[in-house]
């Protein structure tokens, strides 16, 4: 049977023939709108500098993890470490192409992207909302905290031998 006696077929024996074509067509549609966006999307890189010491002393072996945050780039999970120096690798990461940033109506010029840094004896860092553009490397620097000697975060309380900025002394 050929495909133009198939379609004829189909078309009088199923009345509803008519809404199944303009819904295919529309699937057909929004696939290659899917296509068009994944061609025409970019590549940014980011590099992560972690030190310690106001960043006079770089870290080596701390986990840095990139998670994509918008619903375009969610699916983004990257891990990396560290070097002697205390920077990852450049790390590539899908971006908006670069003609979004050339006009306000283009759409979004640049995605944006969590990172949580972890290393044995700091107090991890997280760092929101970092933006990545085509073609362009971000630097983002993060300075650990060294935990106290004891390896447990302090817990502070507030009591009547100390003050803390913001709060007004009892005189």
């Amino acid at each position: 049977m050929s495909a133009e006696i198939c379609h004829l077929f189909v078309k009088i024996r199923n009345p509803e023939y008519t809404e199944i074509r303009k819904n295919f067509r529309e699937v057909n549609a929004l696939n290659s709108q899917n296509e068009n966006i994944t061609q025409n999307l970019g590549e940014g890189y980011l590099t992560v500098r972690v030190t310690t010491a106001r960043g006079a002393i770089p870290l080596d072996g701390a986990t840095v993890t990139v998670t994509g945050k918008a619903q375009d780039n969610s699916g983004v999970k990257q891990v990396f470490h560290t070097g002697g120096d205390g920077l990852t690798q450049k790390i590539s990461l899908p971006a908006p192409p670069r003609e979004n940033s050339e006009s306000p109506n283009n759409g979004v010029p640049f995605y944006t992207y969590n990172l949580e840094i972890i290393r044995d004896g700091y107090y991890d860092q997280t760092y929101q909302n970092i933006p990545v553009f085509d073609g362009i490397n971000a630097m983002q620097t993060a300075e650990l905290i060294p935990l106290p000697k004891n390896g447990i975060p302090d817990r502070l309380t507030i009591d009547s031998n100390r003050f803390f900025e913001g709060q007004n002394p009892d005189l």
